[in-house]
């Protein structure tokens, strides 16, 4: 009898069976000696990797950040390199499970490590939107030459939809844009290798740097007619008496802190005020003091996270650090009233409650910033600036008679891609093969689409004659014609996204040429979030001759230095993502020769995923989607937290990725799925490094 059945018998025991979970000894440290232990083993490891060591699954829990990369070189088919005996789908997948399931193990006295608490300062940008909102000012403090001061009437969140006509207002970068300061005020935060402006690590405050926070504070209530363009300070300049002084204050301060302040904390910046009434100064005067006293705060200018002593190694943050996360995360300002609100009433604590005002937020015109600060950062879009093509790019690159560089329509194009993503929640997918994007005359031109836009042109107003003459020339404002921009299916897929952006073409080629390196570094740090190692020292430089004279395309020239042992390893992860971006010039045009040679467009990607051409890479892109939205997840959960991410927060950035495919790819379910995270909600309580391991 029992003969008769073993299929079903065969059956029942599959479904019965529990999963087996993965185990050190038995599932990875064999595949690890297998196929690893020749390279990585105890005698000279390449790399200074040994992975002999790890000979128990203690051992290698205590390194569990070397895991991490172990685990990640595998799923992407880095290692093994090509040539070399592979491991299994089951095997690489055996490792995975376990690395996985470490890395979600608890570190901090039965909880997971969340990261460490934040003290940092504002960004200047950051700085500037808080006072700004803050006295309820209509411009900014000071000018910010290294932005690109786009006027945004079209910018609507709340109607859901991005107009299929808008008018850009984008002047060339470092002209004099109006601002209650007329200089810089304080100095630019720079960009993070690999990261944001944003990072804890790099905002501190040094003395010099306070004192010119105090400066900027007294310069700014010293601009005349400022009661006039900040209502929010009508009540508090027009109180009388130290009584109602105080208690304007109050209510100023619990903005400006983002939290209530206690009376001594009021008294504390009344002593300005009662100082100058002591010198004979007027009312007004004397409330300015205290102004200016509470601008340069560092209550204001830093976001702190302190330890409390009363609770655990981890705790659950509080509803105003909460609500100050949220706000810098999506509008880079201080929490609105009804976040303050919601703080106070202790309804943040709620994870559905974080993303409904994260919804809310995300309706807000100020949520401009996630485009202008996170979008900028992520595709390293500010680095347009220092781009100089060679002359023999200057035809196309520059305007009448060399004015006016495409640098502002470029950025302009890949702004409005992101703002049209962000506006209508479509999902991530679209930054790698939107079918969509937005043109101006001048990029309609650069791009050789004249005949196939034409019809839109006239219809969008594109071909309105040339009032240049009219205009201020110290703005370099772009015609009528130049400021109006359409919305464009793409004849084709060899564009859209940003992948085929002329800002991320420029940006990532050198002066005199292409360069397939610096687009496939590119590819890996800014889609997959996996930056390349730094170069080898002392290798030979391409030549840098152009094709009619050297006879060598760019490909050949790389083929040649790929050739170097040095090289080879990481050159076979970065050249073919740039090999297939080759058809576009230095400048983002369309071309299908190198000079006189044809291009090779053509690539394997190290899992063995083949492509021609920019249409095709796209599709190798897609066919493993779930690790570029991996990639953005990272970016954007270490945006919202201010830091670099660690191994402690691998379990999350899945969790959040899988939230995401489950919902078409949203932007706004990987907004919500942040703020709703373990560490976006909790903080480290202890003041060692924490789970360093």
């Amino acid at each position: 009898m029992l003969r008769s059945l073993p299929g079903l018998l065969s059956a029942v025991l599959v479904v019965a069976a529990p999963v087996r979970a993965a185990d050190f000894e038995r599932d990875v440290a064999p595949v690890v000696a297998k196929y690893c232990g020749a390279c990585h083993g105890a005698q000279k490891p390449k790399g200074g990797l040994d992975l002999a060591k790890y000979r128990t699954a203690a051992d290698a829990r205590a390194d569990k950040p070397v895991w991490k990369t172990v685990a990640e070189s595998l799923r992407g088919r880095e290692m093994p390199p090509e040539g070399k005996p592979q491991p299994t789908d089951a095997e690489r997948k055996a490792v995975e499970e376990w690395v996985a399931a470490a890395l979600a193990e608890a570190d901090l006295g039965g909880a997971r490590d969340p990261g460490r608490p934040v003290l940092r300062r504002l960004t200047r940008l950051e700085y500037n939107n808080t006072v700004r909102d803050l006295l309820g000012l209509s411009t900014d403090l000071f000018p910010f030459p290294e932005r690109l001061p786009f006027k945004k009437a079209y910018f609507d969140p709340a109607a859901g939809k991005l107009p299929p006509q808008v008018r850009v207002d984008a002047y060339e970068y470092g002209a004099r844009i109006p601002a209650l300061l007329g200089h810089a005020g304080l100095p630019g935060d720079n960009r993070a290798e690999h990261g944001f402006s944003n990072r804890g690590d790099a905002l501190n405050l040094s003395p010099l740097l306070f004192e010119k926070y105090l400066a900027v504070a007294d310069d700014l209530l010293a601009v005349p007619k400022l009661a006039q363009a900040a209502p929010r300070l009508s009540g508090l300049l027009a109180a009388a008496g130290r009584p109602s002084v105080k208690a304007k204050l109050a209510e100023f301060l619990a903005r400006a802190f983002r939290r209530p302040a206690a009376d001594a904390k009021v008294e504390k910046y009344l002593r300005p005020y009662d100082a100058a009434k002591a010198r004979g100064a007027t009312e007004a005067e004397a409330v300015r003091e205290s102004l200016a006293a509470v601008l340069a705060s560092p209550d204001l200018i830093f976001l702190s996270e302190p330890l409390d002593p009363k609770q655990g190694p981890v705790r659950p943050l509080d509803g105003y650090e909460l609500a100050a996360r949220l706000s810098y995360f999506l509008w880079a300002s201080a929490p609105d009233d009804e976040l303050l609100a919601a703080a106070k009433a202790g309804t943040l604590a709620d994870p559905a409650e974080l993303e409904r005002q994260a919804r809310r937020m995300l309706k807000d015109r100020k949520v401009r910033e996630l485009s202008e600060s996170f979008a900028v950062q992520w595709l390293r879009l500010n680095e347009l600036w220092s781009a100089h093509p060679d002359r023999r790019f200057k035809t196309f690159y520059s305007g009448p008679q060399g004015k006016g560089t495409l640098h502002a329509d470029l950025m302009a194009e890949a702004l409005l891609l992101f703002e049209a993503v962000l506006v209508e929640d479509r999902g991530v997918l679209d930054f790698v093969n939107a079918d969509y994007g937005y043109l101006n005359k001048r990029l309609i031109a650069h791009y050789g689409l004249t005949e196939q836009f034409k019809k839109q042109m006239e219809d969008g107003g594109l071909l309105a004659p040339d009032d240049r003459a009219g205009l201020a020339v110290q703005r370099q404002k772009y015609s009528t014609a130049e400021q109006q921009w359409i919305r464009v299916r793409w004849p084709d897929r060899t564009r859209g996204g940003f992948l085929t952006c002329g800002a991320v073409l420029t940006l990532t080629s050198t002066p005199q040429r292409t360069s397939p390196v610096k687009r496939g570094a590119w590819v890996l740090e800014s889609l997959y979030n996996r930056p390349p190692a730094a170069p080898a020292v002392m290798v030979e430089p391409l030549d840098e001759k152009p094709a009619e004279k050297s006879g060598k395309t760019v490909r050949a020239k790389l083929e040649a230095h790929r050739s170097n042992p040095a090289c080879a390893g990481c050159h076979a992860k970065i050249d073919p993502p740039g090999f297939a971006l080759e058809n576009f010039d230095p400048v983002g045009g369309w071309r299908t020769a190198d000079g006189p040679l044809p291009i090779d467009a053509a690539g394997v990607l190290p899992d063995g995923r083949r492509f021609d051409g920019p249409a095709a890479f796209k599709d190798a892109v897609l066919a493993k989607k779930d690790e570029f939205v991996r990639g953005f997840v990272e970016h954007l959960l270490s945006y919202a937290l201010g830091r670099a991410l660690e191994h402690y927060d691998t379990p999350e950035v899945e969790r959040i990725a899988a939230a995401v495919a489950r919902d078409g790819y949203r932007l706004s379910r990987a907004v919500a799925e942040v703020v709703k995270s373990y560490p976006f909600r909790h903080v480290r309580n202890t003041p060692d490094e924490g789970a360093k391991k």
